[in-house]
């Protein structure tokens, strides 16, 4: 089914060249890990994340790696966390360890507004490719958990991915459209 799911989003990426972009791709379970890299690795100006929870371990080093990576390629890196105003929050407590790890990588770090939770799973390359789904970056989530997530070509809905996360990181979105 993965050699399967390759060669369509191969074929997704031709058409999306050839239409002007709207492809979508599933990445499920462990996919999400290697397709998250590659999109980072393959980034020329941008990268956008928003995560709930992201903690060290697993595939998950292979992504601080590539999102390091990228800073160094000169590419625009941002992560925006979710953070609880709860000073005994396990979520809170793994984000902050992990803004620790990707600001000594010269990766650019934020947190979202604590009176609100944030539970995105969010990926932007390029103000394009937007991965988007169940996938927390997290062992379980990348290893051993039934997970699904939606890889989009489409440049107007990645802008607006990346705008919402902008508003998280200044605290501005209160209502849903």
């Amino acid at each position: 089914m993965h050699q399967n799911a390759s060669f369509m989003g191969w074929a997704c990426h031709l058409l999306a060249i050839w239409m002007g972009a709207g492809c979508a791709e599933l990445v499920l379970d462990d996919a999400y890990g290697p397709k998250a890299v590659s999109l980072i690795g393959q980034a020329r100006s941008s990268v956008t994340v928003a995560m709930y929870l992201m903690s060290a371990g697993g595939g998950v080093s292979e992504i601080e790696r590539s999102l390091a990576t990228a800073v160094g390629r000169k590419v625009v890196v941002r992560v925006v966390l979710e953070q609880s105003d709860d000073p005994d929050d396990d979520v809170t407590a793994t984000n902050r360890a992990t803004a620790e790890r990707l600001r000594a990588a010269g990766v650019s770090v934020s947190f979202d507004c604590p009176e609100r939770r944030s539970h995105l799973k969010i990926l932007v390359v390029d103000s394009r490719l937007a991965l988007a789904g169940s996938h927390n970056l997290t062992y379980s989530a990348l290893r051993t958990n039934n997970e699904v997530s939606v890889m989009i070509d489409d440049p107007e809905l990645a802008v607006r991915l990346e705008e919402y996360v902008t508003c998280l990181k200044e605290g501005l979105c209160r209502d849903s459209e």
